[in-house]
């Protein structure tokens, strides 16, 4: 059983190793005493100069020329004023450099238009509270939602522009460039497409579509019709968005949770294992909100021996933005019939996520409306410490496996394993029957360990699901093909296992009878580390972390232990001769 001893060690290794990496990179200087609220950033040379000292002067506002200087201010607000043909890719990635080193959490707006005046305007433009449209190509509808009720239209092009001059704020999710958003096949929305537009809210979860740098930016082009605010990727999005694309978390916020909150909330998301630096910005100002006033109510609030407990009343169905107010000591949140949150959680949560802005804690949760408890206690018990990222990388891995994997390669994997079984067994003149019964216990017992986890796990990785950023497959669902392939493909492996000799021999077979967890995991990790290598001669920074990697590593290691623990419980001479010869 040293084996399996070595496999949680390995197990632990990874979670406290990740656990401090995470700490390092989310874990802000200490508090903002003396910060100032809000610091405008340009450059001495860039055009728009002069609306940067016209903003400072109207608005008694420090102005700074470098990301440096801006950061020394602790601001909680930065507002970044730049013609759009100073932006670039060295640009943002420098900018980006800059951020990490200062581990500040800080609301950042891109102030610009394709002339001084048009940037003037974006400025002097508030959002209004109105329809809220979601537009996604891979379920060929757009969804409208006003006063909590939702309907649907059939997407195209017609009814896209003329959604987009009726709505308060819109999110696209689907494919898109620097030029464009893709609705249908050779169908694209782009710049000229674009109408007179009020001042909306619009948050694309897209490709490359904040680059707008380029002639015929779609972004520069929405801002230029009249929006008040656009947030977007500055490079392709590998993450989860909370609370997309349906449940508009813009909706609700407020001037103490305003729009530029909500994009470091989504960040902090991005940042769970996914992003190597926050790249989603917002173009406009972030302190922008729609409602005047917070949509609920507090109407209790104490303190006992574990914390710190608010209840709140009136609280409208949606995604509810939480200001809590010297909140950022307490690291660990629990909303009871929700979820719960941790301030250096490992990986990305479905439930709640959260970031702390000085003293003060900001939440993001999904509400089914009316009364809410928010618990807030200073540790996170041990135990769940230890859980609490295992489950998550079961689940991501399990999302990996039902929802997004293609079944054919499985089956077409698993075929070949019976043939190469059908094969040895000929060659060595062998009864395929021999040791049969124990092969098919190994593949059942693999099985049904996957697929029960996903059975009893189905809400939350319908949950999960539902918010990753992702062009197909419009829900999560349990595959049955998958079921199929795992049985086949574990049960030629353990067979396999059993008429070898060889310790090298065994070790591959055992991963066989795991496959695709390892291949998830390899490919997890070598896509993002091939287009980090390429970032980096080109940008000099990495875009990507390596969070899907580590959690389907993790899901690995968890499988090895429970096929060796079967393993083990069938034969013990088998295991002693593969790892005890």
């Amino acid at each position: 059983m040293r084996f399996s001893w070595f496999f949680a060690a390995v197990l632990l290794a990874i979670i406290f190793a990740d656990w401090n990496m995470n700490i390092a990179a989310t874990t802000s200087k200490d508090g903002f005493g003396g910060a100032s609220d809000m610091v405008i950033l340009a450059a001495r040379s860039d055009p728009y100069y002069d609306l940067a000292e016209e903003i400072a002067h109207s608005e008694n506002l420090p102005l700074t020329h470098s990301l440096k200087d801006a950061l020394k201010h602790k601001p909680i607000f930065l507002l970044w004023v730049i013609t759009p043909e100073h932006l670039s890719d060295s640009v943002f990635s420098q900018f980006g450099q800059t951020l990490q080193k200062h581990r500040a959490v800080i609301s950042i707006g891109i102030l610009t238009g394709s002339s001084q005046e048009k940037a003037r305007s974006l400025w002097q433009r508030r959002l209004f509270n109105g329809k809220s449209l979601a537009v996604i190509p891979r379920e060929h509808k757009i969804f409208l939602h006003e006063k909590e009720q939702t309907t649907s239209i059939l997407l195209n092009k017609n009814n896209v522009v003329a959604s987009l001059q009726e709505a308060a704020y819109v999110t696209f999710q689907g494919h898109g460039s620097r030029r464009h958003w893709l609705l249908e096949d050779g169908i694209d929305l782009i710049a000229d497409d674009i109408p007179p537009l009020p001042p909306l809210l619009v948050n694309a979860l897209a490709c490359q579509t904040l680059k707008v740098w380029n002639q015929e930016s779609i972004a520069l082009r929405v801002l230029d019709q009249g929006a008040a605010a656009y947030a977007g990727f500055v490079y392709s999005p590998l993450a989860y968005a909370f609370g997309e694309p349906k449940g508009f978390p813009f909706s609700y916020t407020w001037p103490d949770f305003p729009i530029g909150h909500v994009v470091q909330v989504q960040n902090q998301g991005y940042l769970q294992g996914f992003l190597a630096w926050p790249f989603y910005f917002l173009l406009g100002d972030p302190r922008l909100s729609f409602l005047a006033d917070m949509p609920y109510q507090l109407i209790d609030e104490y303190e006992n021996s574990t914390g710190r407990v608010l209840t709140y009343s009136n609280a409208p169905k949606g995604v509810i933005p939480v200001y809590i107010r010297n909140g950022a000591r307490y690291r660990f949140v629990e909303i009871p019939g929700v979820g719960a949150a941790w301030d250096h959680a490992l990986f990305y949560n479905q439930y709640v996520q959260q970031i702390n802005l000085g003293s003060d804690k900001y939440l993001l949760f999904l509400h089914q409306g009316g009364d809410f408890t928010i618990k807030l206690s200073k540790n996170l018990p041990w135990k769940q410490q230890f859980i609490t990222p295992i489950l998550s990388a079961l689940d991501h891995t399990t999302v990996l496996y039902f929802a997004e994997s293609n079944f054919l390669p499985g089956l077409i994997g698993s075929g070949l394993m019976l043939l190469i079984s059908g094969w040895f067994a000929a060659r060595r003149q062998m009864d395929i029957r021999q040791y049969l019964p124990d092969a098919l216990v190994v593949g059942l017992a693999l099985t049904l360990f996957r697929g029960g986890y996903a059975v009893m796990r189905q809400e939350h990785l319908h949950a999960l699901y539902t918010n990753r950023i992702r062009t197909m497959d419009a829900a999560f669902d349990i595959n049955i093909w998958f079921l199929f392939s795992s049985l086949l493909m574990a049960a030629c492996g353990a067979w396999l296992f059993f008429n070898s000799c060889s310790r090298w021999k065994k070790m591959v077979t055992v991963l066989i009878i795991i496959f695709p967890s390892w291949m998830i995991a390899g490919f997890s990790a070598g896509i993002p580390m091939f287009i980090n290598m390429l970032a980096k001669q080109k940008y000099g920074i990495a875009l990507y972390a390596y969070g899907q990697g580590i959690m389907a590593l993790m899901t690995c290691i968890v499988e090895l232990f429970v096929v060796t623990i079967i393993l083990f419980i069938l034969s013990v001479q088998y295991i002693n001769d593969c790892f005890y010869p």
